[in-house]
């Protein structure tokens, strides 16, 4: 292996790791407060689950990047999908904020929506062969989201309907 590729292995381990930690200081270890307590989703899972979910999918998403860059499989080109890559993650880190910080639930549920998209556009443009080999990471990636966005849903329902704040945009 060449030392490019242990370069970007460990760049791209560290960006995930600063993403990992800064979602977790905006979200809190255990998301409580009048706010998240009135619009918490019934369908929600207890706290500590997302602390074991999200570390499991960052490490998928960190073994994704990696498998596609040193394969350098991309159909659309790598810089492309680094391109991608990096708003997906940019993206993540921001429906914490929209969602624990701001109380902006509608916001944060369009984002996921964003993320959802990237995702699906970094999956097409990885290349059928490479497609193949990290599928599984991005089904359980795409599956939380996809849960999230429900959950999202509920919460932008119970804000509205609870009226837990005034900014639900």
């Amino acid at each position: 292996m060449d030392t490019r590729k242990i370069v970007a292995a460990i760049i791209v381990i560290i960006v995930i790791s600063y993403i990992l930690v800064s979602g977790s200081r905006i979200t809190g270890k255990k998301p409580s407060g009048a706010w998240y307590d009135c619009v918490r989703p019934q369908l929600s899972p207890p706290n500590y689950v997302f602390s074991i979910v999200w570390p499991i999918l960052y490490i998928l998403i960190a073994a994704a990047i990696i498998k596609t860059f040193f394969a350098g499989a991309a159909a659309g080109g790598t810089r492309e999908v680094a391109v991608l890559y990096a708003i997906n993650l940019a993206l993540n880190l921001l429906w914490s904020y929209a969602f624990f910080a701001a109380q902006m639930p509608t916001l944060a549920f369009f984002i996921i929506l964003a993320i959802l998209g990237s995702l699906w556009k970094i999956w097409t443009k990885t290349g059928e062969k490479l497609r193949g080999e990290i599928w599984w990471m991005f089904a359980a990636y795409g599956g939380w989201l996809s849960f999230a966005a429900i959950l999202n849903g509920q919460a932008i329902w119970n804000n509205y309907r609870k009226k837990c704040n005034v900014r639900a945009a």
